[in-house]
């Protein structure tokens, strides 16, 4: 996510939970955390952690985060495709 919408994120909690302390070093803290994780899903996380909690969250409790591709199986296929090569030589 970009810091405009890692921002807004962190408006976002301050709105919910007014008593949540804001300070500079922590609204940097947060910018660095969140930019590293993909928007929609954070705010789908945050709307659910906000619906059901009257505590603001904390980074691990609305991150998200890409999934890698998982390769297993493309490999699996190349291994087996070069064994049978080898076999009709």
């Amino acid at each position: 996510m970009t810091e405009n919408e890692a921002i807004s994120i962190f408006t976002e909690i301050t709105f919910a939970y007014p008593f949540f302390e804001v300070t500079d070093e922590k609204l940097d803290y947060w910018i660095n955390q969140l930019t590293n994780m993909p928007y929609d899903p954070v705010v789908n996380r945050l709307k659910k952690h906000i619906y059901t909690s009257n505590y603001p969250p904390t980074i691990s409790q609305i991150a998200a985060f890409e999934k890698a591709e998982n390769t297993f199986l493309m490999k699996l296929e190349e291994k087996r495709k070069k064994l049978k090569h080898r076999e009709d030589i």
